[in-house]
């Protein structure tokens, strides 16, 4: 029985936590069992979180993060978060009024450009940003490695 489509959804950093949970256990075996296809859909799931800075995120982080969240109001007191929005905050990381903007429907009716930076205090204090290494920096380093 499903109580709620979103009961069973996984952040990122689940995900990732899985994947490499799967890769660690199928080293510390002779032979592994798993579909080439399996495997093959954990290294392309893998490659693409080393290219984000979600890969730096725990589980834990998350449902810290999340667990903050679900007391954060808005400006009525009536309302929190939709289960989609969280698992967006918790993937995407904003770090700007902006991206909020785009993670929240109706961020600045909603909430206020207050509480916006106090959500965005408690994302950065739970989820530390690290960004990512830029496209052109990649591109410079393996031109500088040829």
């Amino acid at each position: 029985e499903v109580l709620s489509k979103f009961d069973n959804v996984l952040s990122n950093a689940e995900v990732l936590e899985i994947i490499t949970q799967n890769s660690e256990a199928s080293e510390n075996q002779y032979a592994d069992t798993r579909p080439a296809e399996v495997r093959e859909l954990e290294n392309r799931v893998g490659g693409y979180f080393d290219g984000l800075s979600s890969r730096l995120v725990k589980p834990e982080n998350v449902k810290s993060l999340i667990n903050r969240l679900k007391s954060f109001h808005s400006k009525e007191e009536q309302d929190g978060f939709k289960p989609t929005e969280l698992l967006n905050i918790a993937n995407l990381r904003p770090t700007t009024m902006v991206e909020l903007y785009a993670v929240l429907d109706h961020a600045e009716t909603r909430f206020g450009d207050e509480k916006l930076q106090k959500l965005l205090d408690i994302i950065a204090a739970e989820l530390p940003y690290d960004e990512p290494e830029s496209a052109m920096d990649a591109v410079d380093e393996m031109e500088a490695t040829e």
